[in-house]
């Protein structure tokens, strides 16, 4: 009964006949497997095979935070793939490390504003009116979380596109490089200009 309550909401995908999707997370330092791994636990679609994390320590104290089994944890992403055989791996990296989930966005123009102070809410101003605040819906699955969005690629019900598209990360990929490689050097980096960018 439950189940069928949360396939008809959209927060399990109805896919009976499939098996779980299993995937790996390489890398803990940043702390955003702190949101994946809790969710994967508790759903029957999606099913963590592995985690790769050299640092020990770390590893370990993913373990007990999350009761997660030793044999889950891989030191080497070879080693892994080979042993733990995944679907998919997602690579946790970013720039930054919030120690809480941050969706917030702000636009500035000359006569108004857009901000997105938390996920589901908007507030504009334009002009000399007053802002006005709505929410903003919820994405349909598999669109809704990434687990399900990655899930659903692999499989090949969804093509990747918008920001989540190939072309759109290898520049965002570009550009974090390119920032690495300043950061380090302390010389300004030029990206090479491309038709169509």
């Amino acid at each position: 009964m439950i189940l069928t309550t949360l396939v008809a909401l959209g927060a399990v995908p109805a896919r009976p006949e499939a098996a779980p999707f299993r995937f790996a997370i390489v890398g803990l330092v940043h702390d955003h497997a702190r949101g994946f791994i809790p969710v994967a636990n508790s759903r029957q679609d999606i099913q963590l095979v592995a985690i790769v994390e050299p640092n020990q320590e770390l590893a370990a104290r993913y373990a007990k935070d999350y009761k997660l089994a030793d044999g889950l944890f891989y030191t080497s992403l070879e080693v892994m793939l080979d042993k733990a055989k995944p679907q998919a791996q997602g690579i946790i990296q970013a720039s930054w490390n919030w120690p809480f989930n941050r969706k917030d966005m702000e636009v500035y123009g000359r006569t108004g504003y857009v901000l997105v102070p938390e996920k589901n809410l908007l507030r504009v101003r334009s002009g000399n009116a007053g802002e006005t605040e709505a929410p903003v819906p919820s994405l349909a699955a598999p669109n809704n979380d990434p687990l399900s969005y990655l899930a659903a690629v692999v499989r090949g019900d969804i093509r990747p596109s918008g920001l989540s598209s190939l072309e759109v990360n290898l520049i965002a990929t570009e550009i974090l490089d390119a920032a690495r490689e300043s950061a380090r050097t302390g010389k300004r980096m030029v990206l090479p200009a491309e038709a169509g960018r």
